[in-house]
């Protein structure tokens, strides 16, 4: 893929094979300077808290399992909407989830917080796919 896409992604997946895998692929493909990862919401959710005081820490890219026990992707969806407008224009939320539910598929799809969605596992061809639609939107 060639010089970094994005500086910083940020991983929320309980599974930490999935997360160590997921990290693999993005350093293979050049994709990143940086990850962050948690394994659960309301981690991933204080951080972005910090970011909101800091846009220099934020994630350009979020990369969001859907199903983790206790608080779900669709709770982070939900308060990352409550955050700064300005931490939306800068940070994508990209769902990476194994579900293979429908609805899933179709909820996150219509979700204002939601830039894109893919299945498990991260693809050379999801990150060459996200980083055409970046730069399209961040370069015009």
């Amino acid at each position: 893929m060639g010089k970094e896409v994005v500086n910083k992604v940020m991983l929320v997946d309980d599974n930490e094979v999935d997360t160590f895998v997921n990290v693999k692929v993005l350093q293979f493909n050049d994709f990143c300077n940086e990850t962050v990862d948690f394994t659960t919401v309301e981690e991933a959710l204080e951080y972005m808290k910090v970011c909101e005081q800091d846009m220099n820490l934020l994630p350009e890219v979020i990369l969001l399992d859907l199903n983790m026990p206790i608080k779900s992707g669709y709770l982070f969806l939900d308060e990352f909407q409550k955050l700064d407008p300005e931490v939306h224009e800068k940070c994508k939320v990209v769902i990476l989830t194994s579900s293979e539910n429908f609805k899933d598929r179709y909820l996150t799809e219509n979700h204002p917080m939601v830039y894109d969605f893919f299945n498990k596992p991260l693809l050379d061809e999801n990150l060459e796919s996200l980083a055409r639609k970046l730069k399209k939107d961040f370069i015009g």
